[in-house]
């Protein structure tokens, strides 16, 4: 199935082009991709591992993360992927906006959301192309994790941006 991307200027203007996943971005156009972290009240987040036949990162954990579709806001991008990937529902008032930045080597703009909710792993459903585990981990094993290298480096900001939000900085 083909994806396309609106197509954005490093300032999250659209520029009214279109985009086929797959086919490289011209100079100065991005896509936006999201992060959608999930957060129990004991504030450790839900993790999942890439499927090993991903082209990029194959076997890596991350949060729940994706491109977002042509016409999908962020936000809606953030909760048609939660709920493809491990099958949880939220609506836009959950969500909290933690961040946006641009990875510059890949032409990609990622918005970084934050939902709060108490999950359990069985309770869970993962899509078979795109995770193939998921954990619940504390802060103390994420970092370890973004130490050895297991966790993808384009998300190993989550702890420092979730510490300021929880210090009122």
């Amino acid at each position: 199935m083909l994806e396309i991307w609106d197509v954005y200027d490093k300032n999250k203007n659209k520029t009214g082009r279109l985009h086929q996943r797959g086919l490289p971005l011209k100079k100065n156009e991005y896509h936006i991709v999201i992060h959608a972290w999930v957060v129990n009240s004991n504030n450790e987040v839900i993790i999942t591992k890439r499927h090993k036949n991903k082209k990029i990162c194959p076997n890596k954990w991350e949060c729940t993360e994706g491109s977002i579709l042509a016409g999908e806001e962020s936000i809606d991008g953030a909760i048609r992927e939660l709920k493809e990937e491990i099958g949880l529902s939220f609506e836009k008032e959950e969500a909290v906006f933690l961040t946006s930045f641009i990875l510059k080597r890949v032409k990609t703009i990622i918005d970084s959301y934050m939902f709060r909710r108490d999950v359990k792993i069985e309770d869970l459903t993962l899509q078979e192309n795109e995770v193939s585990d998921v954990m619940i981990v504390n802060k103390e094993k994420y970092l370890e994790m973004c130490k050895s290298g297991e966790i993808i480096s384009s998300i190993r900001y989550f702890y420092d941006i979730y510490d300021k939000l929880n210090n009122g900085e």
